[in-house]
């Protein structure tokens, strides 16, 4: 998908998607980290890629793909660092991941087993919302670890405007009424969508 920050809001805008995450896989040292991957070459093994969590009942698998494709030029070729890949969690996934890729035979993507994922650098995650701290500092929060998961997700999409602000509103208010958050984030969000 190329350089991870963007990717992850478009990825996280997609309905069914749960949460996201950016990091690295696909090499072998321990510990990869930005720096490590850029200038080491113990480390140019590594992808810099995003961690979809997604719920099947929303979106299958195989949609999941189409959009992936829609979101980067597969068919050119990349350093390894940037590469078109795609990392699966079980056999099925791998399964479909290269049945898509063969029927697109001008593509350069690659499929591998997930194997580890070590997470990025913390000013990598949540990227785009980093960058719009008076978004977050609305919600009450004034450091974004303080945030994680689903809410996170919504927020980093529509601080990268892949999300428009009637879907926010909607994942935002489902997050509150479904119990994935924990009790202080579901008041601050609660207090927000009161006020809008």
């Amino acid at each position: 998908l190329g350089c991870f920050g963007g990717r992850k809001a478009m990825l996280a805008a997609i309905p069914g998607v749960v949460t996201s995450r950016v990091g690295y896989c696909g090499g072998r040292a321990d510990e990869p980290s930005y720096k490590r991957v850029c200038s080491d070459a113990a480390y140019n093994d590594y992808v810099e890629a995003v961690q979809v969590d997604f719920d099947p009942q929303r979106i299958a698998y195989m949609a999941l793909l189409e959009r992936f494709w829609s979101l980067h030029d597969a068919t050119c070729w990349s350093p390894r660092q940037y590469c078109s890949a795609i990392f699966t969690d079980n056999g099925e996934q791998h399964a479909m991941a290269e049945a898509a890729v063969a029927a697109r035979p001008a593509v350069k993507t690659t499929v591998e087993p997930l194997g580890a994922f070590w997470d990025a650098e913390a000013y990598h995650q949540k990227w785009l919302l980093q960058r719009k701290r008076p978004l977050f500092l609305a919600l009450g929060i004034t450091d974004l670890s303080e945030l994680l998961g689903p809410a996170a997700t919504a927020l980093n999409a529509y601080a990268g405007g892949r999300l428009s602000a009637t879907a926010l509103h909607e994942r935002l208010h489902s997050l509150v009424g479904d119990g994935q958050l924990d009790d202080e984030v579901r008041q601050q969000l609660q207090a927000v969508l009161a006020s809008t």
